[in-house]
């Protein structure tokens, strides 16, 4: 690698990583998804492209010596960033070395919900979702068939997606999980239970065009009533559905979940149906 291009394509292979130019002079950044910190800032002052890496102390003061490319930080801190010259000097291992390093030592810390626990359906995983899933999520978030009945409009960049999943995994009281297919491992979908009202919890699920028609959904609202029955021990699950969306008011029915009330609205002529399903005797009204 011996070009910005090069390395931003290499950096952008990294779980959750995305471009931004977040300064007037235009750098090209590399950051995570989860906190937005930056792993890579990339610069060219009219003597060949380079770019900056955070380390840590001991290795960054190896590196220096052990690399005449590296030396100590353009605009940062010397201690924990180098700047790294793309003059050939330096192998594709090595370079992918001193960016992994970086992107280790940036990544966001993920706090997990302490009910958070894996769970499963015939065909389908359900695991934590993380922020390492931003691409995935993005691949259904940008497809306006998906985003049709969402709260969210269709997504035309990353920052987009990356907001919303900082809300379902930030956010206090949400417990989101990435659906994968058991026999692929393919990613194909999200689920979310977010805190409601009292003990209740309100659900959230979309996947891709190609697993609809496939019963998944009632799947995962059908596996989703146990965990929240036993291990967040809700009164009451709550779902919404577009009144045109007859396929999601369908797999919320067939879970056993009952209509309650319609809201109308006026870019929403079909009505907004909310649906709950009592999980204990005098669950929340």
């Amino acid at each position: 690698m011996t070009t910005e291009q090069e390395v931003a394509n290499y950096c952008l292979t990294l779980p959750g990583a995305y471009e931004d130019y977040p300064f007037y002079t235009g750098n090209r950044t590399i950051r995570h998804a989860g906190n937005r910190k930056i792993f890579a800032i990339f610069f060219d002052r009219g003597e060949g492209p380079f770019f900056n890496v955070k380390h840590d102390p001991i290795r960054g003061d190896f590196w220096r010596r052990a690399f005449p490319a590296v030396t100590p930080g353009f605009h940062s801190n010397k201690t924990h960033w180098s700047s790294v010259r793309l003059d050939g000097s330096l192998t594709d291992e090595e370079l992918h070395m001193l960016i992994d390093h970086s992107f280790q030592l940036t990544r966001p810390r993920v706090l997990q919900h302490k009910k958070t626990r894996p769970f499963s359906t015939p065909r389908l995983l359900l695991r934590p979702l993380s922020y390492e899933d931003m691409d995935q999520v993005y691949r259904l978030t940008s497809d306006p068939l998906v985003t049709k009945y969402m709260r969210f409009g269709t997504h035309t960049t990353m920052e987009e997606t990356r907001q919303l999943l900082q809300e379902y995994i930030a956010e206090p009281g949400n417990i989101p999980f990435a659906i994968l297919e058991q026999e692929t491992e393919e990613f194909v979908g999200v689920f979310v239970f977010k805190a409601y009202q009292g003990k209740s919890y309100s659900v959230t699920t979309f996947t891709g065009p190609a697993c609809w028609h496939r019963g998944y959904a009632k799947e995962v609202m059908e596996a989703a009533i146990p965990y929240a029955r036993d291990l967040l021990k809700a009164e009451s699950l709550v779902g919404y559905a577009m009144g045109d969306n007859t396929a999601s008011c369908r797999a919320l029915e067939r879970s056993g979940y009952l209509l309650e009330q319609t809201n109308y609205y006026d870019d929403c002529p079909g009505g907004v149906h909310i649906y709950r399903l009592r999980l204990r005797e005098g669950g929340e009204q």
